[in-house]
């Protein structure tokens, strides 16, 4: 069903059913599709929504309407309303009509709009959005700033870049994208800012020319990382377990998490709902660069959700020092499970053949102590070491929330 969707449509449609299962609702809604799509693609959603807050707007608004049920674990794939699944085939038609090969999150903010009778439509209605206006926008200049061609077409230009890139970018306190980007603006004075995690804001007031582009690059200044202190007066809101395969990160995670009553999520199970495959499919047909690409984008992602929650990282993911920035930018505390090899190598080589059970990039004995004498140095850098050898998960996830003091008496 979802072959034809770019990795982020289908990370739209992932965290569609993270917000379902957050509010308890047995389906995947037209609005869960609009704040998946606000949390995935904001080079997209933000172009036509005046600020941040009008994202926190569409939340209460949600919220208010919402009737709360129990809250559905997000490992289970919850199915789309009929509403949902005429958004998907709009988009579908959406990309089509654009003679677009794949559907992206603009083709599901059409498809939103098309379904003219459910929540999101009106919501979006409400703050201007008009369908025609947006499809015309993207069928002239599909990475163009819908706002920008729907309420004012630009003079001219301007190049904004970042070092490192990836930055937000702001004008006059409007969200425009991620670095590098072009924007179209017209003349006058502006006020810039980039943003990223883990730098400084970079602000200046920019003065846009008629008759000619500019350029704008930016050298943000790093945030020197800060350890992250275990005591009463830091009280963690996202815990981060890390440890090599096999050290039980997932099931320590969903204890942990049912003993302090939050939310569970397990990055690899992430990654293979945004693209619709598994682990071992992308590491065989993309290999392990793609793989790790895929992985800071997902974790990027997960990052953003509601706190408090739970994170079972993968077992090479805190070894990245991309991924463990992002961590740490955060304000994760990152949980090391500590086990020895002998003790790993068994218990991944009990779950069917070694050669076949273990993950893509252990294969074999040899390689899976090497992996883990590389990785060792990387995971004692964790805020928190537990030992979870030979413990049942309860027992490991009870010691980490003592030791985080999270445990009410």
């Amino acid at each position: 069903m979802f072959e034809r969707y770019t990795e982020k449509a289908r990370q739209v449609i992932f965290f569609a059913r993270y917000e379902a299962s957050y509010f308890g609702s047995p389906y995947i809604e037209t609005e869960h599709l609009l704040l998946g799509l606000l949390r995935v693609d904001k080079a997209l959603s933000n172009r036509f929504l005046p600020s941040y807050a009008s994202v926190e707007g569409i939340r209460k608004q949600i919220e208010a309407r919402t009737i709360p049920g129990e809250k559905v674990s997000t490992s289970v794939d919850l199915p789309l309303s009929n509403e949902s699944k005429h958004v998907l085939s709009h988009a579908a038609e959406e990309a089509e009509r654009l003679g677009h090969k794949r559907i992206g999150p603009e083709h599901l903010l059409l498809g939103l709009l098309r379904e003219e009778n459910c929540f999101a439509a009106h919501i979006l209605r409400e703050r201007g959005l008009r369908l025609e206006t947006i499809r015309e926008g993207l069928a002239r200049s599909p990475h163009t700033d819908i706002r920008a061609i729907a309420l004012h077409p630009p003079s001219m230009f301007v190049f904004v870049d970042s070092v490192p890139p990836g930055a937000e970018v702001e004008i006059d306190g409007a969200f425009y994208g991620n670095t590098p980007a072009h924007l179209p603006l017209a003349a006058g004075e502006r006020s810039i800012k980039l943003t990223l995690k883990g730098y400084r804001p970079w602000e200046r007031r920019l003065q846009v020319m008629e008759g000619g582009n500019q350029n704008v690059i930016a050298e943000l200044e790093r945030i020197p990382p800060y350890p992250i202190p275990v005591s009463s007066e830091h009280e963690p809101s996202l815990i981060a377990l890390t440890g090599f395969m096999g050290s039980g990160k997932t099931d320590v995670g969903r204890a942990l998490a049912e003993i302090l009553g939050w939310p569970f999520s397990d990055l690899d199970r992430g990654i293979e709902q945004a693209v619709r495959r598994s682990i071992d499919e992308i590491f065989r047909q993309d290999g392990e660069e793609r793989f790790r690409e895929i992985e800071t984008d997902v974790l990027r992602s997960l990052l953003e959700l509601q706190r408090p929650f739970v994170l079972a990282t993968g077992g090479g993911t805190y070894v990245q020092p991309r991924n463990a920035e992002l961590l740490r930018a955060a304000g994760a505390t990152v949980v090391f499970l500590e086990a020895s090899a002998e003790t790993l190598l068994q218990r991944c080589s009990e779950r069917g053949d070694p050669t076949a059970a273990i993950r893509p990039l252990a294969r074999d004995p040899e390689t899976f102590m090497r992996l883990y004498k590389e990785r060792l140095p990387r995971y004692r850098t964790a805020d928190l070491t537990v030992v979870s050898e030979n413990k049942p998960p309860e027992a490991v996830a009870q010691e980490i929330a003592e030791k985080l003091r999270l445990l009410r008496h």
